[in-house]
């Protein structure tokens, strides 16, 4: 009986790239309620994260890399695998994040081909489901009882409104999805508070996609914000992609020194960011080009010196991963 190892090299090849380039999992259907969107998913706890709010719900399962079963068969799979991944440029992997009802980040990894410390490319998908409806917060009838609504479970702070001057929490949220990233993987959650795996990546490319069979005339800014005076209104996939651009351009190039300090896990982990809409480019960073303008902060609460030997430092941890770097 025929093996693997054992039919000619040509099909082994063809064999291996159908399994590298096969999806991992299916993109959810964003026709779904809202119920059965969250049902099975959990907010994820390890490791710990610095983002103000970590509100996204995840699969319970751990992900599973196409490849990781081939890699463990015998080393002549493994370097054959290897081989077919670099020759098939596939080093990528491909993000699904639903945005639901505005108030909920829903991911799922629907293609990694490897379980790696370093990928070329990570492809995001955002994609809007459902709408903001503040009758499902925390509601109250007669004599003061409390009532819980399907989004209660999730917390005060959560969707586009502000609070505790931290900015609206679904930025926070966002971030938290490339924070877990690059201290996890595609994997998500360990069971060590403190694990930090430095996963690098080449490019981050951002595709915010129109939801279908939407009136472009209900498109407005997220109503879970207080910023639609519509209430039939859906988050306009612009005003998403742009509130995007922003939080990426303020981690890179604010003058705050708090920002500077949260986006130094792009600075130490990624070459370029790449935000579009429907395709559409919206903005590129070149993240060296941005770590080596940064100079002064407001308030001085980060001297000149310390900038000075952090960009050293980070020059050399971004050579050592095999990122871009810059003559200062």
């Amino acid at each position: 009986m025929s093996t693997l190892t054992s039919i000619p090299r040509e099909l082994r090849d063809h064999i291996l790239g159908y399994v590298i380039q096969t999806n991992t999992n299916d993109a959810p259907d964003i026709n779904q309620t809202f119920e059965d969107l969250v049902q099975d998913r959990k907010v994820f706890t390890n490791p710990s994260l610095n983002s103000w709010c970590t509100t996204v719900l995840y699969q319970p399962e751990t992900t599973i890399a196409n490849t990781t079963s081939i890699l463990f068969t015998n080393r002549q799979l493994r370097n054959e695998t290897l081989e077919n991944i670099k020759r098939l440029n596939a080093n990528v992997c491909e993000l699904d994040v639903i945005i639901l009802d505005e108030i909920l980040p829903l991911v799922t990894w629907t293609h990694v081909p490897i379980f790696a410390t370093s990928y070329d490319k990570v492809n995001v998908t955002y994609r809007i489901s459902g709408v903001y409806d503040d009758q499902k917060e925390v509601g109250w009838i007669e004599e003061g009882t409390r009532v819980d609504g399907p989004y209660t479970k999730y917390g005060l702070y959560k969707r586009f409104r502000g609070g505790n001057g931290a900015g609206p929490a679904i930025g926070w949220q966002l971030y938290s999805i490339l924070e877990r990233f690059i201290k996890a993987g595609p994997t998500g959650e360990g069971s060590d508070k403190h694990a930090h795996s430095h996963i690098t990546v080449k490019t981050i490319d951002i595709n915010v996609q129109t939801p279908p069979g939407v009136d472009p005339s209900l498109f407005r800014h997220a109503r879970s914000g207080g910023y639609s005076d519509r209430d039939d209104s859906v988050l306009d996939p612009k005003h998403l992609a742009t509130f995007i651009t922003q939080n990426i351009s303020c981690l890179l190039r604010s003058e705050d020194h708090e920002w500077f300090r949260y986006g130094s896990v792009l600075f130490e982990h990624v070459d370029h960011v790449v935000i579009k809409c429907d395709g559409n480019l919206i903005s590129e960073l070149d993240v060296a080009e941005c770590l080596s303008d940064a100079a002064g902060f407001r308030e001085h609460h980060l001297s000149q010196e310390a900038l000075a030997v952090y960009k050293e430092t980070t020059w050399k941890a971004r050579k050592q991963r095999g990122l871009k770097v810059l003559e200062d």
